[in-house]
């Protein structure tokens, strides 16, 4: 480029970008147009591009923290039990296979085994849950119906229960050729690898680790709950509880008790409730006529910080539900209802005890004091989720989403989007950007997503035909339909 000067003669103009031009062999102006020497208006140039550099460095910063904060939160959202891979409105089959009508048996982090009939006989068959293929296919001659069979994934320890899967114990009930066993089977092969009797045909078994523990009602009416290596039944260790059972019915006749493990205890509920540590430790013991007004068995829920509640259905409702304690003594503090069960929980509401007393509505409590946070309008039919301190919940048919700080409402699902009530969901579904509700219309069955964060549609996808339920399995989206089991994603 060239340019004019005063004495008409042309000059050189070397251009650079961001700051003013450069005239070899002539005067620089001012910026007031008055001859001058050029460093005053080359620092402002320089300051101009430090300025523009200054902002461009901090919006790549700011970039880049959101790329790692967006990286964060999904590796967070990965490893929280319940949350769905991500999945948008091309929602298509994955794969499909033969399935049943209930709940699949077992499943463990890499494989689903569903119970189902076929010809004369119930079978056991296992599917690896990324490509559906089966695994196996293993007849039970003496089964002849769903409730005869419980089974468990059995595999690593308690302490990282995130392994795949060794085995599959199954528990099958007594029939007229046959005692109550358990059967124990590879769960690459489906070979059987143990097999015997259990003592108490009324006893009921939950997965500890890679063993499997057994709760039964012994002769003395006393709750016996004992670990044992499933493939073996070798007794690592046997608890007995201090009271025995109240009253005088035969222990026959009793319900069986209900076993779990929560935050690696292991819980009995019944008549009397007890809590073991997973060396057979007992920790605590909760007859139910030490409970006011108690209407049902006694329900233990073992806390994230080691906490119990413990609690029962009252018979008269003005009577708290329970107590909240570090141990039997029931030192802590009353509630009217147990804790909310949250199909996934993100950690935000910390020092926050969320509970549902079944009177249409959410309470909140301080964890520590008890003390009543906040009481919300809510119908808790399919749990509850907890995302980035919003507490996602139903109130009738309707999705709704409160503030857990204050339990404000912060929206209702745009579009009236009501949930199909008749269909059974295991907990609401979310893979964290998104609550995806079943849904029905003129079309048929539907699934519709809404942002977790304002609750406006994102996006709807038709169901599978005859749908009966939907899982979320190994973080992926199962529907059951009759005879089949489908993998959407």
């Amino acid at each position: 480029m060239a340019e004019v000067s005063r004495d008409d003669r042309m000059r050189d103009v070397e251009l650079v970008d961001g700051d003013v031009p450069t005239y070899h062999g002539a005067t620089r102006l001012h910026g007031n147009g008055r001859p001058g020497g050029g460093p005053g208006t080359t620092s402002q140039a320089r300051r101009r591009w430090l300025t523009a550099a200054g902002l461009g460095l901090l919006l790549a910063v700011a970039v880049l923290a959101d790329g790692i904060q967006d990286r964060g939160r999904a590796a967070r959202l990965a490893s929280l039990e319940g949350v769905l891979e991500p999945l948008d409105g091309s929602l298509r089959e994955v794969w499909t296979q033969p399935g049943g009508w209930q709940h699949p048996a077992v499943h463990g982090p890499d494989l689903m085994v569903s119970l189902f009939p076929r010809g004369d006989a119930f079978r056991l068959v296992a599917n690896d849950l990324v490509t559906g293929q089966q695994r196996w296919d293993v007849a039970l001659p003496d089964v002849h119906t769903f409730g005869a069979v419980s089974c468990l994934a059995l595999g690593p320890e308690v302490a990282a229960p995130t392994g795949p899967s060794t085995h599959v114990a199954c528990r099958l009930a007594a029939t007229a050729s046959s005692a109550t066993r358990l059967l124990v089977l590879d769960a690459h092969t489906g070979e059987t690898v143990g097999e015997r009797d259990l003592d108490d045909p009324f006893g009921t078994v939950t997965a500890l680790g890679a063993d499997v523990a057994l709760a039964t009602v012994a002769d003395d009416r006393r709750m016996e709950v004992r670990r044992e290596d499933a493939l073996t039944g070798r007794v690592r260790w046997t608890t007995v509880s201090e009271h025995p059972l109240p009253g005088s019915v035969s222990r026959r006749l009793l319900h069986p008790p209900a076993l779990k493990v929560e935050h690696g205890v292991v819980v009995v509920t019944g008549p009397t409730a007890i809590a073991l540590s997973p060396t057979g430790e007992l920790l605590g013991e909760w007859p139910a006529e030490e409970l006011e007004s108690a209407a049902g068995p006694v329900e233990v829920t073992v806390l994230a910080d080691g906490r119990f509640v413990a609690g029962s259905t009252r018979a008269d409702p003005d009577v708290p539900y329970g107590s909240v304690s570090g141990s039997d003594r029931r030192d802590g503090f009353a509630v009217d209802g147990p804790p909310l069960y949250l199909a996934v929980d993100d950690g935000s509401a910390p020092g926050t005890l969320l509970t549902a007393p079944g009177t249409g509505e959410i309470v909140a409590l301080d964890a520590r004091t008890g003390e009543t946070r906040w009481t919300a309008a809510a119908t808790p039919l399919s749990g509850a989720v907890l995302l980035d301190h919003r507490l996602i919940t139903t109130d009738g048919s309707d999705l709704i989403a409160l503030d857990v700080s204050t339990g404000e409402r912060l929206w209702t699902a745009a579009g009236g989007v009501r949930a199909d009530h008749d269909l059974t969901v295991d907990g609401l579904l979310t893979d964290g950007d998104v609550v995806i509700v079943p849904t029905a219309d003129i079309r048929g069955p539907m699934l519709t997503a809404v942002d977790v964060v304002d609750g406006e549609l994102r996006w709807t996808a038709a169901g599978p035909r005859d749908v009966v339920a939907y899982f979320e399995i190994g973080r992926r989206l199962i529907a059951l339909q009759p005879e089949l089991m489908t993998r959407l994603g």
